[in-house]
C-alpha cells in the first residue's frame, strides 16, 4: 500500500490488528477536512493480476474496518482510469464506523474489460482515527450480487443508501427500483455528476404535472426482513437528502408503507416537501405499527414539474440515527437585548447613553446567573455586571459610564447564551440614511418612502419606466462590487431621481476576516462614489441557514464603518416553525438584530399555493407575515415588504400555467395590507418590473402613484385611532392625519363583503380614491361597504389618478438607443460564445474554479478588448497581469487589453467562485491590426481545473439566450474602452 496525502496523519498500528501483527491507521483532527481532501491508503497497478478474470465477471472489494468514534466516517472503492475519467467507480457509501469492533465492508462489481490501470483505494473522509485490515480483491463469494448488497451498518436499514453500487450496466444503483403510475414518459436516472457525497445519486425530472397519485418514484422494497428487531412501538427515523436546484416550486416528499396478510398496518408520509438551497437534509419520524410486516417499502416521490435528486438516505431505529432533526427546546428561545435603544441604536454626538434598560429570558441551566459586558469595537472591556439568583425572565437597568464617539458593544453570557448588542455614538452624517423614532425614513434629509424594484432592468429606458411609473429605488445585485460599472449605472439612476440598493448577501463570504475587511471596505469606497446610495440587502440568511457568526461579522462591519448605509435583511415567508430552530420566531429575531432593516417575501398569487407556510393560503397573508417582520424586530426596525410582481412560473419556479400576475385587485390589495400592517418600504419583485411596455406595468403605475398622492401622510403625518362601530375584524383600517387633512385606508382581507361605520374624523369632505370623487357620510359616520379583498381610500385632499397607457410610447428613449458618457456605457450586444463552466462542478455551491484560454498571435496589435461576466464572480487576468474582476452575471463587462497581449503565445486566465446554484463563465474577444483580425470566444476550446494542474474540457451550457442566465444584452464599458 502506498499513501495519497501526508504521511503525519498514516501509520502501520503495531497495537491494533484484526490478524496477524499490524493495521493500517489513518487519523485527522482537522474539522476542515471533506471528502475531497482524500486522506487514503491506495494500492495501485492490479490491472496485471486481474488479467486472468474475464469481463463480466462477478468480483469483490472488501475490508475490515473500525473507528475510534461513531462520528468517524470512511469509504472503500476502487477504480479503473477509463472509469476514474468517466467520473464512476466502484464504492461502498460513506459511512460511519463501527467504535471497537471490526467490521467487514464489501464492494461488489463486474469486472470490466480490460482496464489500463487498476487501483484499490481506503479513505478516511472526517476527523477521526480509523483502522483497516485484511483487504480482499478478488471473485465474489456469492453468486447473487443482491444476496450481498448490506445495509450501511446494521442500523441503516437502507442498501445501497448513496447509490455506489451499480448493476453491469452501470445505469441502475443495485438495491433500487423505479416506479410509475398514471404517467409515460422517461423520468429516472442515474446521476454520476450531480451527487452529495461519492459519486452517485438518484434524479427523477419531469416536464409535465404532476399529481400525488401518479406516484413518480424511486423505490427499496423488502424491508421488512431489515425491521425485524424493530417492534412494535419503536419510533423510527427516515432521512435523505434531496436537491431541487434551490427552486422551491419542485415539490417532494417521501413515505415508508408497511403491509401485514395484504392490508396495510401503517402508512407514514412526509408533506409536501422543498429546498431553496442546494442539497438539504429531510427527516420522517414514525413508530412501528402494532402489527409485524410481511412487506414494507420506501418511496421518494417527484410531485411537481422539475427536477429532484436524492443522496444519502438512512432509514433504522430513531436512537441509532446519525443525524436528528434539531429538537426545538423552550431554552432555545433565551435572549438578552436593550429595549429602549434609539433609531439604529445610534445616539448623534453630543448625545450620548447615560442608562440603558435589558430585558432577558436566559436559559434555566444558568440558575438565575447573567454577565453583561460593555467593550469597545475592538473588544476592551469598559465595565461588567452581574445578575445572580434572578429570575429566568425578567430585567434590569444598566447605567453606563462616559462614552465618547465610537461603536459599542454590549456582550451577554448566561451558560450557552452568548448575544450581543451594537451601539454607536457618532456625528450625524450629512447624507445618507437615518429613521425616526416610528421607523420613518430620512434619505439624504428629506422623507422618503421606498418603492423599490428588486431586480430590475439595467438599460436607461428602464430608469426613466421605473421613474414614470412611480418608483423611486432600485436594487441591483453585486451593484458596489463593481466599481466602475456600479458608479456609472448608479449615476443612471440618479439622473432619473432613483436611489439604488446593491444586493450582495455578504454573509454569504467565507473570506478570512482580513480579506472580509477589504472586501468590505471596497464596497464602501464603491458606495460612496453615489449620492443616491441606500445599502445593501442580504436575502433570507436564516432560510439559507446562513451562520449567525457570519451575519455579526457582516453587520458589525458595515455599521462601525458606514454609519451613513443600512443593512437590509429580507427573510423568507418561513417564521411560524414550533418544532425546529430553523424558521422559528426566536432564530429569525437573532437573525434581524443583525440589520437595520427587516422584511419578508410573499408571492400568495394564485391563492392557496406553496409559498406561505402559514394556515392562512389567501393573499391577506402578506399581512400576517408584515406583522410577524415587525415582531421579528421587536417592532424597534423598519420593515420592507417584497411583493409579488410577476407570474410563479416567471420566477424560474414552477411551468406557469394557469399561474399568471396578480391582478389589479390583488396587487392593490397586497400593497396596501402591508402598510396598513406597519410596513414602511414596498419592494416588486418578478418579471413584471422588467416587463417594461406591459400592461402589467402600467397598472402597477396606476397603484404607485395613487400612493404617492397620500404618501405624505405616511412620511409627514401622525397616526390616530379611528372609532369604529363594533368590531371591524376582518378590516385593517388606519387613519393618519397631516396638518387640516385626513387620511383613512380600510382592507377587507376577507373573502366576503364586510360592512362598517367608522367615525368621521374630520367636518370635511373625504374623496375616494382613485377617482376623487365625493364620500358623503351618514350621520355623521363614514359607512363603508367592502368587497372580497377590497380596499378603500378615503382622503380629505382631493386627488384624481388617471389610468396609465403603455410606457412604450411615453418613454423618451427607444430601444434601440445607445446611451455612453463619461464613464462608461451601457448599450446592447449579441453573442458568438457559450457559457463554459468546470465539469465537475458547474452546480457545486462555495466553490472556486479556474479557466484558461490559450491562443497564438501571427501579429502584434494595435487593439484589443475582451468582454465578459460570470456567476457568480470572476477574477481576469491576460498573460499572466491582473485586469479586473466583477460580480453580478447581469454585467457584462468590456476591457481593453491591447496592452496585455503580444504577437506569439497568449494566455488568459479566469478564476470563477460560485456562491450556489449554476456556475459559469461567458467571453470573448477581438485582436487586431491594420492587416489582421483575431477572435476567441469561451467554448470548446476553454479549459478548467480545480488545482490549475490538471485541465479538462469545459462543460458547455449554451449561448445567449439559455437558462438559466437569460439574454445577456447589457455592455458596461469601461471609460478606457470608449
Amino acid at each position: 500500500m502506498k499513501l495519497h496525502s501526508l504521511d503525519e496523519h498514516h501509520q502501520v498500528d503495531r497495537n491494533v490488528a484484526r490478524s496477524g501483527k499490524a493495521s493500517a491507521m489513518i487519523s485527522n483532527p482537522n474539522l476542515d477536512l471533506d471528502i475531497k481532501s482524500y486522506l487514503l491508503f491506495i494500492q495501485r497497478n492490479l490491472q496485471e493480476k486481474l488479467r486472468k478474470y474475464k469481463p463480466g465477471t462477478e468480483m469483490e472489494f472488501s475490508a475490515y474496518v473500525m473507528g475510534d468514534s461513531p462520528d468517524t466516517r470512511f469509504r472503500i472503492y476502487c477504480e479503473t482510469r477509463e472509469a476514474e475519467r468517466a467520473g464512476n467507480c466502484f464504492a461502498s457509501p460513506v459511512k460511519a464506523a463501527k467504535v471497537g469492533e471490526w467490521e467487514k465492508v464489501s464492494v461488489f462489481f463486474k469486472m470490466p474489460e480490460l482496464p489500463s490501470s487498476f487501483y484499490v483505494c481506503l479513505q478516511l473522509v472526517n476527523v477521526g482515527t480509523l483502522w483497516f485490515d485484511d483487504a480482499y480483491l478478488g471473485p465474489a463469494n456469492k453468486i447473487d450480487i443482491n444476496e450481498n448488497i448490506k445495509a450501511e451498518t446494521s442500523q441503516n436499514r437502507i442498501v445501497n443508501p448513496s447509490m455506489e453500487q451499480l448493476d453491469p450496466e452501470g445505469k441502475m444503483p443495485l438495491g433500487w427500483n423505479t416506479h410509475q403510475a398514471n404517467k409515460e414518459g422517461e423520468f429516472f436516472s442515474l446521476d454520476k455528476k450531480n451527487a452529495r457525497t461519492a459519486h452517485n445519486s438518484i434524479r427523477i425530472s419531469s416536464a409535465v404535472p404532476l399529481k400525488t397519485s401518479d406516484f413518480v418514484m424511486w423505490q427499496q422494497t423488502k424491508l421488512q426482513e431489515r425491521l425485524k428487531d424493530c417492534p412494535p412501538g419503536t419510533p423510527m427515523m427516515l432521512s435523505f437528502w434531496a436537491n431541487n436546484s434551490s427552486n422551491p416550486s419542485v415539490k417532494f416528499r417521501s413515505y415508508v408503507e408497511m403491509r401485514a396478510k395484504g392490508k396495510f398496518i401503517g402508512t407514514f408520509t412526509s408533506p409536501s416537501q422543498s429546498s431553496y438551497f442546494g442539497w438539504k437534509q429531510f427527516f420522517l419520524e414514525f413508530e412501528m405499527p402494532e402489527e409485524v410486516p410481511d412487506s414494507a417499502y420506501l418511496c421518494l416521490q417527484l410531485l411537481s414539474i422539475g427536477t429532484v435528486w436524492f443522496d444519502d438516505v438512512w432509514l433504522g431505529k430513531a436512537i441509532d440515527a446519525p443525524v436528528k432533526p434539531e429538537a426545538f427546546n423552550e431554552e432555545n428561545e433565551a435572549f438578552c437585548r436593550v429595549v429602549d435603544f434609539p433609531p439604529q441604536q445610534t445616539w448623534y454626538y453630543p448625545e450620548r447613553p447615560e442608562k440603558l434598560s435589558l430585558q432577558w429570558l436566559i436559559p434555566k441551566r444558568a440558575d438565575g446567573r447573567l454577565q453583561v459586558t460593555l467593550t469597545d469595537l475592538a473588544g476592551t472591556s469598559l465595565k461588567e455586571y452581574f445578575f445572580e439568583d434572578k429570575e429566568s425572565k425578567g430585567g434590569a437597568e444598566i447605567l453606563l459610564p462616559e462614552l465618547d464617539q465610537g461603536v459599542y458593544l454590549l456582550q451577554y453570557k448566561a451558560d450557552f447564551l452568548n448575544e450581543e448588542d451594537i451601539f454607536r455614538i457618532i456625528k450625524k452624517p450629512a447624507r445618507g440614511v437615518r429613521f425616526t423614532s416610528d421607523n420613518r425614513m430620512i434619505f439624504n434629509g428629506k422623507p422618503f418612502f421606498p418603492l423599490n424594484v428588486v431586480t430590475p432592468d439595467m438599460t436607461e429606458k428602464a430608469m426613466q419606466v421605473y421613474k414614470e411609473a412611480g418608483f423611486n429605488t432600485v436594487s441591483f445585485n453585486s451593484l458596489t462590487a463593481n466599481r466602475g460599472a456600479g458608479k456609472y449605472i448608479g449615476e443612471v439612476a440618479a439622473k432619473y431621481d432613483l436611489a439604488v440598493i446593491s444586493w450582495s448577501n455578504f454573509p454569504d463570504s467565507k473570506l478570512n476576516d482580513q480579506d472580509f475587511a477589504k472586501m468590505i471596505s471596497e464596497n464602501i469606497q464603491n458606495a460612496r462614489q453615489l449620492k443616491n446610495f441606500i445599502g445593501w440587502l442580504s436575502d433570507e440568511s436564516e432560510m439559507r441557514e446562513i451562520p449567525l457568526s457570519a451575519m455579526k461579522r457582516t453587520y458589525r462591519a458595515i455599521y462601525s464603518n458606514a454609519p451613513e448605509f443600512v443593512v437590509w435583511e429580507n427573510h423568507a415567508p418561513r417564521m411560524t416553525e414550533s418544532k425546529n430552530v430553523l424558521y422559528s420566531m426566536p432564530n429569525i429575531r437573532r437573525f434581524t438584530r443583525q440589520s437595520d432593516v427587516s422584511g419578508c417575501d410573499i408571492y400568495p398569487v394564485p391563492e392557496g399555493g406553496g409559498h406561505s407556510n402559514l394556515e392562512n393560503r389567501t393573499i391577506s397573508c402578506v399581512g400576517e407575515y408584515t406583522d410577524m417582520s415587525r415582531q421579528a424586530a421587536y417592532e424597534q426596525k423598519p420593515v420592507w415588504m417584497i411583493l409579488q410582481a410577476g407570474a410563479w412560473g416567471e420566477y424560474g419556479l414552477g411551468s406557469g400555467v394557469n399561474r399568471g400576475r396578480p391582478t389589479y385587485e390583488q396587487y392593490r390589495f397586497m400593497f396596501y395590507n402591508a402598510i396598513t400592517h406597519g410596513a414602511s418600504g414596498i419592494v416588486m419583485f418578478g418579471q413584471g418590473v422588467r416587463d417594461l411596455n406591459s400592461p402589467f406595468m402600467a397598472m402597477m403605475a396606476d397603484v404607485n402613484h395613487e400612493f404617492k398622492a397620500i404618501e405624505s401622510f405616511f412620511t409627514l403625518g401622525d397616526p390616530s385611532q379611528p372609532q369604529v362601530e363594533g368590531n371591524p375584524h376582518p378590516v385593517r383600517i388606519v387613519q393618519r392625519s397631516h396638518g387640516d387633512e385626513w387620511l383613512l385606508v380600510a382592507v377587507n382581507e376577507s373573502k366576503k363583503t364586510q360592512r362598517i361605520n367608522v367615525h368621521r374624523p374630520a367636518q370635511k369632505t373625504f374623496h375616494l380614491l382613485p377617482a376623487g370623487e365625493a364620500f358623503q357620510p351618514e350621520n355623521k359616520k363614514l359607512t363603508l361597504e367592502l368587497a372580497a379583498n377590497e380596499v378603500v381610500i378615503l382622503s380629505t385632499i382631493k386627488s384624481v389618478i388617471p389610468k396609465h397607457g403603455l410606457f412604450k410610447g411615453s418613454s423618451r428613449l427607444k430601444d434601440d438607443d445607445e446611451i455612453e458618457r463619461d464613464g462608461g456605457a451601457l448599450q446592447k450586444i449579441e453573442w458568438a460564445a457559450q457559457w463554459v463552466a468546470h465539469p465537475d462542478f458547474y452546480r457545486t455551491p462555495d466553490c472556486t474554479t479556474y479557466a484558461i484560454h490559450k491562443f497564438n498571435l501571427a501579429f502584434s496589435p494595435k487593439e484589443a478588448f475582451i468582454r465578459l461576466t460570470a456567476d457568480d464572480q470572476y477574477r481576469l487576468s491576460v498573460n499572466g497581469e491582473f485586469i479586473g474582476g466583477g460580480r453580478n452575471h447581469s454585467i457584462v463587462q468590456q476591457y481593453n487589453i491591447t496592452n496585455y497581449l503580444q504577437q506569439g503565445a497568449n494566455e488568459i486566465q479566469f478564476d470563477i467562485y460560485n456562491i450556489a446554484g449554476p456556475s459559469g463563465l461567458i467571453y470573448e474577444g477581438k485582436a487586431g491590426n491594420a492587416d489582421h483580425t483575431f477572435n476567441f470566444a469561451s467554448g470548446s476550446q476553454t479549459r478548467f481545473s480545480k488545482n490549475k494542474k490538471d485541465w479538462d474540457a469545459p462543460y458547455l451550457g449554451g449561448s445567449p439566450p439559455v437558462a438559466p442566465w437569460g439574454n445577456l444584452t447589457i455592455l458596461f464599458v469601461h471609460k478606457d474602452d470608449i
